[in-house]
Parts: structure tokens; C-alpha cells; sequence
């Protein structure tokens, strides 16, 4: 838990099924699909067009990778075999755990993806503000 937080909302994570958990358990942190044995990608038509997003596992001890569509890329906890819950990538973007996403799994998981990270946002606006002022002072001074 965050250290101003009481409880935890919407610690969901998709349900896989058995094959799905059993590729898990081949793949170890930083590692991704390529870990997983040949005979257990058998539904992949193609294993060299796969490429090195899906099934990633993430390292416990370095910042995350990019959450873009996590349910697709299929990003594995660091120590448990499943995916990623809604609060634990909403999270790893910076949103604080009192926000509460709307919608099916599905659709919290894609607005999770598609979203810029509360944090990042914020530092945008911050240095647009200072160029702001930075340049209506320069602007006074100059008339």
C-alpha cells in the first residue's frame, strides 16, 4: 500500500487459462515469450513475428516498462505467474490508488494503456507554465 492510502480498488487481473500460466512459469524476470519452450507456442503461426513485448516478465529491481495495451502484451508480475492487476499497472503509471477506473476489465485495462501517467502530465503542465512566465517576463522587460 501507498502510505496515505487506506484501501486498494480494483485489484482485478484477467483469468488465463492452464496453457497460458504454464508459459508463465518458464519465463523469469526481464525475460519474455523467447524463454518459453517452442512446444508450448505451438498456437503461434508465426514465432519470428512475435515480437518482444508479449509475455514479459517485469524485474522486480528496475523501473517498469512501457504499459501501453498490457493485457495484449501479456506483462507478467515479478514473482507471481499472472498478469499485471488493474491497480498494480495504474499504479506503475502513476495514477493514486483512489482513482477508480470505469468499465469492463477489458476496457479499465486499455484506459490504463492508452493513458498518460498522472505524474508525466503534471511535469508537462508544470514546465509549460514556468516557459509560460519565463516569457511574459522577458516580454515586460523588453517593453
Amino acid at each position: 500500500m501507498r502510505k496515505n492510502s487506506k484501501k486498494s480498488f480494483q485489484n482485478l487481473v484477467s483469468t488465463n487459462k492452464e496453457y497460458v500460466i504454464e508459459r508463465y512459469k518458464h519465463i523469469q524476470q526481464g525475460e519474455n515469450w523467447q524463454a518459453i519452450p517452442k512446444k508450448l507456442m505451438a498456437n503461434y503461426k508465426d514465432l519470428n513475428n512475435c515480437h518482444s513485448g508479449i509475455y514479459r516478465r517485469l524485474r522486480a529491481d528496475s523501473p517498469s516498462v512501457v504499459i501501453a495495451n498490457y493485457r495484449k502484451n501479456m506483462l507478467i508480475h515479478p514473482f507471481q505467474d499472472r498478469g499485471l492487476s488493474v491497480r498494480e499497472a495504474a499504479r506503475l503509471q502513476s495514477f493514486p490508488d483512489n482513482f477508480i477506473f470505469k468499465g469492463s476489465l477489458m476496457n479499465k485495462q486499455q484506459q490504463i494503456g492508452n493513458a498518460v501517467p498522472p505524474l508525466l502530465a503534471n511535469a508537462i503542465v508544470l514546465q509549460i507554465i514556468k516557459t509560460n512566465n519565463e516569457y511574459i517576463s522577458s516580454s515586460d522587460r523588453n517593453n
